[in-house]
């Protein structure tokens, strides 16, 4: 269930009250590039009625640095790539939350957000090529992109209280995001002579959402308690794309795609003894997908997503869970609309048949929690039997889409830590690795899910000096995602990080309700690294074309932010 995004959580009080506050940040980047963002939130207090809301403007200039290397079979270089993509344009937002308490015990809160952006991203690239025992400039490429849009959504939250053992729920959100993007691309062929290319390209997206949810939540009797009852959801997406090379309209598509989806469920709770509960239900979800435009079909589903979860709490300090589900992947919409890889200057084409991803889950977790608040420790082993994987799957002996290729499995470790190591001092872990198997559509071959990274270590240590003239709190986080893979028909894709991110900050409480905060980030200017190898037809005829190494640099940065309240 999607839930309405607000500025801060309501509190209610019983004064009144008007707080203001603000945040406002500086970004500093390589090439004396600056960002900035910040906002102005109000919370206006009386008796049992409370409203919140906020602006927040944002400006970006992130740049971002590429090299790209490519070979040939015998390992001899074919041309290298020097590329800068730098990030530009704003966001403004607004937000507000207004809820209030009723005598009867009942209580409603509506939220309400707009959103304005102009993202922009220029892109240069040379290409050179090996002439002598040096490099020459062979190609000069432009790309200019720019998404403009907006998006409003309004929410209501309704608590209707029946007793002290009954009450029901009422959700409603609605939300419109529309956006325009436009790239333009350019390209000089400077030692062939060749014509210069153009291309344009022009796409217009549409998007809603309306979600109808109530909820009757209940407790006849001492021991059980039960919450039932249906979500109502409309999705839909229009998009209209095209594509003009050298004058001449090479993609034209006009693409909507509906789903309304209905899910009923029922779950139970049983206290059977003071350290044991089982809970036990299940949803009903019904879809159906309609597609219009250059495809015209309609689709429906129907599945049953039972639920068990056992819960046993020994000790005050111990709780152990043991659980099962049938879990479904939800739908994106924008998987079923054509689109355009500008690096390889292909339009990509969906798939009208691609089915949700659907798995029976399994979970067992166990967490401690160490006495004189000196921290907690959790851990969890997780086992999934997945049906209909979704990955590249083979439309011709040259082509692949975005589809459904079979069963597999995904299983996984993740390991929690948060630990007060001396005081004032304090220490977080988090270690997450995962395994997963499916085949291969292409070779046969046992191989991994795309985008399955085997691991994520994240720590950090944090030290409070609290003592200080200005209050002072520094800490440093190291973060490091591990390698994956991604295929289509006729490339794979070894995605894998050199370095880690390391990042650090100094925060300081200043007088008048003021703090101020440091963060310098990517200290060790981690470089992600993509090995890609091209087949001439596919790789399962397995004669390699070519061999590449691209290697994106987010570069060092800074931020600096003080916040108040007036």
């Amino acid at each position: 269930m999607k839930s309405s995004e607000t500025v801060l959580d309501i509190r209610l009080a019983d004064i009144e009250s008007l707080g203001l506050s603000w945040d406002a940040m500086l970004q500093g980047y390589e090439e004396d590039e600056l960002g900035a963002n910040g906002g102005m939130f109000f919370n206006w207090q009386k008796g049992d009625t409370n409203w919140i809301g906020g602006l927040e403007v944002s400006d970006r200039a992130k740049p971002e640095f590429i090299e790209r290397y490519k070979y040939f079979p015998d390992g001899s270089l074919d041309y290298y790539r020097d590329n800068k993509t730098q990030e530009d344009g704003w966001n403004g937002k607004l937000t507000s939350t207004f809820g209030r308490s009723l005598a009867s015990g009942s209580a409603f809160q509506v939220n309400g957000l707009y959103e304005d952006f102009t993202n922009k991203l220029n892109k240069n690239r040379e290409q050179f090529q090996p002439m002598g025992d040096g490099l020459a400039l062979e190609e000069d490429r432009t790309s200019a992109e720019q998404d403009k849009g907006y998006k409003w959504e309004l929410g209501l939250d309704y608590d209707m209280f029946f007793s002290a053992q009954n009450t029901l729920k009422w959700q409603w959100i609605q939300n419109r995001s529309s956006s325009d993007f436009e790239r333009l691309i350019s390209e000089s062929y400077l030692l062939s002579g060749d014509d210069d290319f153009y291309s344009q390209e022009d796409k217009t997206k549409r998007t809603s959402e309306s979600i109808l949810k109530g909820t009757l939540l209940s407790q006849p009797r001492k021991g059980f308690s039960s919450r039932s009852g249906l979500e109502l959801v409309y999705n839909s997406l229009d998009q209209r794309l095209n594509l003009i090379e050298q004058g001449i309209l090479t993609e034209d598509s006009d693409q909507g795609i509906a789903e309304e989806r209905a899910e009923a469920f029922w779950f139970g709770e049983w206290q059977l003894k003071a350290d044991l509960s089982f809970e036990v239900g299940s949803g009903v979800e019904y879809s159906q997908v309609r597609q219009n435009g250059d495809v015209r079909q309609q689709r429906e589903f129907t599945y049953y997503k039972p639920e068990m979860e056992l819960n046993y709490r020994p000790s005050p300090n111990d709780n152990w869970l043991f659980g099962m589900n049938r879990d479904v992947k939800q739908l994106n919409l924008a998987d079923f609309a054509n689109s355009v890889d500008d690096t390889q200057d292909e339009v990509r084409l969906a798939n009208p048949d691609l089915e949700p991803e659907k798995s029976w889950q399994f979970r067992i977790q166990y967490e401690r929690v160490f006495k004189q608040e000196k921290g907690n420790i959790k851990a969890k082993y997780y086992y999934h039997d997945v049906e209909d994987v979704v990955d590249q799957t083979p439309i011709s002996e040259d082509e692949s889409v975005l589809g459904n290729i079979g069963d597999g499995t995904r299983q996984g470790v993740v390991l929690d830590a948060d630990i007060a190591l001396a005081q004032n001092t304090r220490g977080t872990m988090n270690v997450s690795l995962l395994w997963t198997e499916v085949t291969d559509p292409f070779t046969g071959e046992t191989r991994d899910f795309k985008d399955a990274r085997d691991k994520t270590v994240t720590v950090e240590l944090r030290q409070e000096f609290p003592r200080l003239h200005l209050p002072m709190t520094a800490g440093i986080i190291y973060y490091y995602k591990g390698s994956y893979e991604n295929r289509r028909i006729d490339e794979i894709n070894t995605i894998s990080e050199t370095e880690g991110y390391l990042d650090s900050y100094f925060e300081w409480q200043l007088p008048n309700k003021m703090n101020m905060r440091v963060d310098v980030k990517n200290l060790f200017d981690n470089t992600i690294e993509t090995d890609r190898v091209n087949y001439a037809l596919s790789i399962e005829d397995g004669t390699i074309e070519s061999t590449e190494l691209r290697e994106r640099r987010l570069g060092r940065f800074w931020e600096l932010t003080i916040s108040g309240q007036i």
